[in-house]
């Protein structure tokens, strides 16, 4: 298919072309854009290469301060299909931040993290340096 490549120049000023685009249009343009977008990704019959750019594509527009409205765990999902672990990772790794962010819904807000783990308080230098022998005790 090398016919229906697109010529190096035009793949390198993709970025460039959309964040300019993205930056003139009405917010209901960016939904119109971000959905087609998103919709280009979800075909099955979307080669990964093609794929690939455009996870390249979001990930510019995140590096630019202007994310594309597509859920992050979509993007993960399609960055696993096409074998994009890292972007994969990433993409995980936001989302899960993302959660640990948000309060839970109707219920009570969550304790602190220490409590989570077994702790009543996080521990201090107090706490650590009682239980760690001395660099000048453990050379002795």
């Amino acid at each position: 298919l090398p016919a229906l490549s697109p010529p190096p120049l035009a793949q390198e000023l993709l970025h460039a072309a959309f964040l300019s685009i993205w930056a003139e249009l009405t917010p209901q343009g960016c939904a119109r854009l971000a959905a087609a977008v998103e919709a280009a990704m979800e075909r099955e019959s979307m080669p990964p290469e093609v794929l690939q750019a455009l996870l390249n594509l979001a990930d510019m527009m995140e590096l630019a301060h202007r994310p594309l409205p597509i859920p992050v765990r979509h993007l993960a999902h399609l960055a696993e299909r096409c074998q994009a672990y890292a972007k994969a990772l990433h993409y995980r790794e936001m989302s899960f931040k993302h959660a640990a962010l948000l309060p839970p819904r109707g219920g009570p807000t969550p304790p602190p993290l220490g409590r989570d783990m077994g702790w009543t308080r996080a521990p201090g230098p107090s706490q650590t340096e009682s239980t760690l022998p001395a660099a000048s005790e453990a050379e002795t």
